[in-house]
């Protein structure tokens, strides 16, 4: 997740002849097929985008990156595949066929590329993968088609979020599902915290790790996650276990380190344990979750 993808240098001076930078993209998500060194590249958008949108900047680099698969990912085949509502897949096909003239205007060999449309209905969440073209690769074409992924309502289907929380997409988020997902993360985030210190021996020093936090909410998957906004998140996690601590009969007994991404908590007895899980059981997970929400607003600004 939040990789980027390599860029060939003579691909570079093309991109710069187009008027591109030659920054490498970072699309959301990458899967490899082991065995075939087959990778579908999936950029997630909450809706699709026309040929003039500035979102075909990133777009052309993906198509044109992907189409040299061996310099951009050490793989033999890519094809990238906009993940979308279903309702916009159609049109937003017809940019991407676009934009892959483009690309092949330039003298520039282009990735296949396709949708996923996502679909709500009566009997949950479904996923339709089309390409502009049929694929030249056995596996890919295989997976062409509407698969069912989990059971719900046309209200809420939502599948298992392994990834609560994610700072590179909550801008296209409406309100509700920020408001959703961020406190998924929260919560998570107390009952790693609260695992930490239940499972203590005591006397002893405890010590909150920021990428262990998010590694419990996450499922594991943060490891394999290289945005740049972890570090930011990671930060804003530990001064939060901090803030919910460092109170009442704990107050200064806690002490952020390590670039601010661990905490330690010198806890000495039964009775400063009970005081701590009391503390996190109580925390109050809707202001903590907008809180850190603002501040990864405001961080992403700032870049």
């Amino acid at each position: 997740m939040g990789r980027r993808i390599a860029i060939a240098e003579d691909l570079k001076k093309k991109l710069r002849d187009m008027g591109y930078s030659p920054d490498p993209p970072e699309p959301d998500v990458l899967f490899n097929h082991a065995q075939s060194k087959t990778h579908l590249v999936l950029e997630c958008k909450a809706q699709g985008f026309s040929a003039e949108s500035s979102a075909t900047k990133q777009c052309i680099k993906l198509l044109a990156t992907c189409g040299q698969p061996d310099s951009a990912l050490g793989a033999s085949h890519a094809t990238v595949i906009y993940v979308l509502p279903s309702e916009d897949a159609a049109d937003h096909r017809r940019t991407l066929y676009e934009l892959t003239e483009i690309v092949h205007a330039a003298s520039i060999a282009s990735a296949e590329s396709g949708t996923l449309g996502l679909e709500i209905d009566g009997d949950g969440l479904w996923g339709t993968l089309t390409l502009i073209q049929p694929s030249t690769n056995e596996y890919i074409e295989s997976a062409v088609g509407k698969i069912f992924i989990t059971e719900g309502d046309d209200g809420d289907a939502r599948p298992l979020y392994l990834v609560p929380f994610d700072p590179t997409a909550f801008p296209d988020q409406v309100d509700s599902e920020k408001e959703y997902c961020s406190a998924q993360l929260t919560e998570r985030i107390m009952i790693y915290a609260i695992g930490v210190v239940g499972q203590a021996q005591l006397p002893n020093t405890l010590r909150f790790d920021g990428r262990d936090a998010l590694s419990s909410a996450t499922h594991g998957v943060s490891k394999y996650w290289e945005a740049k906004e972890l570090a930011k998140l990671r930060v804003r996690v530990i001064a939060e276990i901090n803030r919910v601590l460092n109170r009442g009969s704990l107050r200064g007994q806690t002490e952020i380190i390590q670039a601010g991404q661990e905490l330690e908590l010198h806890l000495s007895d039964e009775k400063e344990r009970r005081a701590a899980l009391s503390l996190l059981h109580k925390a109050e997970i809707t202001s903590i979750s907008q809180k850190l929400v603002e501040d990864q607003i405001r961080l992403g600004e700032s870049d």
